[in-house]
């Protein structure tokens, strides 16, 4: 302890100790008892005690993170709140630049991703698959524990103040450092954020998120796949939490019809009742006007996404298609504008050369089918020539006719009755069809195809299909 208030004579000898236990608990293997847990932490806590972090060599801070980051995969368990408090609030300080008295100190790289590996093992979750060290809670208690904690107005800020600085070392040219910073954003939003304060912070991580993953102007050449790959993950966690049809039918965002009742409360709708409670410092409400701007705005951001499609990398194209189904399937009310466009984004890239990237597009168009809205369907027909979209008539086993032909097809589910160019009445229903070649739609009606679709199935004798 005689060399726990650092000097310049003592940091060598100190920084060499430092080594020495990282290198035993590297080896060690196995999970730590909380007695030695404490015995371990009790030089690291008394160095930062005694030393303002500002005033610790960026080579002897480094090496503590290190050390607590390993460390933190047992503390997890059993650690005091006021413990896990004090790790993250100096991990956060160190990413952002801000330590001690709020003088800003520049760090070296090496230095941030240290301290943001050691907060990402603080922050991840567990479950019944990791080893839980002798005395440790239950990984849904613990979980519990943390993300009440981190919800509490006193704690919000260093939340916001932490999420600031990792936008920010997610734009680094260091990729180590980039690339755990976006797993810290992501667990960050998926985890402790409350549901109130996601939308507070959307705009601004939309805005990062979509530059990261086109690559600066300046770059030659796209983004990397990995890098690419998580930001749209990140984006698919923050605009899934903030607009998703869930929690804004619940907030009285939106309304969303299941049965009479809901239909004569949407065409007569009661007086607002009154919010009782005063609004939080920080969060935001999701109001019907709220609605109306942020997904707007939320178009234009997706829209920019567009060329993403022309991505040589696989990791990037399927994290885009990821992303289009995954906010299809849970936007259909909130971002209704926007369904055209993701659908647009998973009919390219179902047509991908890359290995498996067509095929896992378009096992999400499958499994997206009951979430895609009809009007969706037609303005993505013909999309770059590939695909096309429009009524079908549901007497004409088309789904068999087209797949023999090497076309894919999709039944988006909704039906209808159209009168077609020869006064008949007609029972249709919508699909997408991706192909070699996109068949010319007329009307909105794909007449050409399934005409000779069912002339072809008529003249061998099909049989009527029945397609829901």
């Amino acid at each position: 302890m005689a060399a726990s208030r650092l000097t310049p004579a003592s940091v060598p000898s100190t920084l060499n100790l430092l080594t020495d236990l990282l290198d035993v608990l590297r080896d060690a293997g196995h999970p730590l008892e909380d007695k030695l847990l404490s015995y371990v932490i009790y030089p690291i806590r008394v160095i930062l005690s005694r030393n303002d972090s500002s005033e610790i060599p960026n080579q002897l801070l480094e090496k503590i993170f290190l050390i607590l980051a390993l460390l933190c995969e047992d503390l997890w368990w059993t650690c005091e709140i006021e413990l896990w408090e004090q790790i993250f609030i100096l991990c956060g300080s160190v990413i952002g630049g801000i330590e001690g008295k709020g003088k800003a100190k520049a760090r070296e790289d090496e230095t941030k991703e240290a301290a943001a590996r050691c907060l990402f093992a603080l922050l991840r979750m567990r479950g019944d698959a990791d080893v839980v060290p002798p005395g440790g809670k239950s990984a849904a208690s613990r979980i519990a524990e943390f993300t009440e904690n981190a919800s509490s107005q006193r704690f919000i800020p260093f939340l916001g103040r932490t999420l600031d600085a990792i936008l920010s070392t997610a734009d680094s040219q260091h990729r180590p450092l980039q690339l755990v910073s976006l797993d810290l954003i992501c667990v960050l939003l998926d985890v402790y954020f409350p549901d109130e304060l996601t939308p507070t912070v959307l705009p601004g991580v939309v805005s990062s998120m979509t530059k990261l993953a086109l690559g600066k102007g300046g770059n030659v050449g796209w983004a990397k796949g990995a890098v690419v790959g998580q930001a749209l993950k990140v984006l698919q966690i923050v605009v899934t939490r903030s607009i998703g049809d869930d929690v804004c039918i619940r907030d009285g965002a939106v309304q969303h019809v299941q049965d009479l009742e809901d239909l004569v409360e949407l065409l007569n709708p009661s007086a607002p009742q009154p919010n009782a409670t005063k609004p939080r410092p920080y969060f935001t409400s999701r109001t019907p006007s709220w609605l109306r701007g942020t997904a707007s705005q939320l178009h234009i951001a997706l829209n920019t996404l567009t060329p993403l499609v022309s991505h040589t990398n696989p990791t990037a194209l399927l994290a885009l298609a990821s992303l289009s189904s995954h906010i299809l399937a849970n936007t259909a009310l909130t971002l209704a504008r926007s369904q055209p466009l993701l659908l647009s984004f998973l009919l390219s890239i179902s047509v991908s050369d890359a290995p498996g990237v067509g095929e896992e597009a378009r096992s999400e168009l499958h499994q997206g089918e009951p979430h895609i809205a009809p009007s969706a369907a037609f303005v993505a027909g013909g999309f770059q020539g590939r695909a096309s979209c429009g009524y079908y008539q549901r007497d004409v086993p088309a789904r068999i006719a087209f797949r023999a032909q090497g076309w894919y097809f999709c039944d988006i589910g909704w039906s209808g009755d159209v009168v077609g160019s020869d006064g008949r009445h007609r029972e249709v229903g919508l699909a997408i069809i991706v192909g070699p070649r996109a068949g010319r739609a007329v009307d909105g009606r794909l007449w050409d195809f399934y005409s000779a679709a069912h002339a072809r199935e008529r003249r061998r004798g099909g049989e009527r299909s029945q397609l829901s």
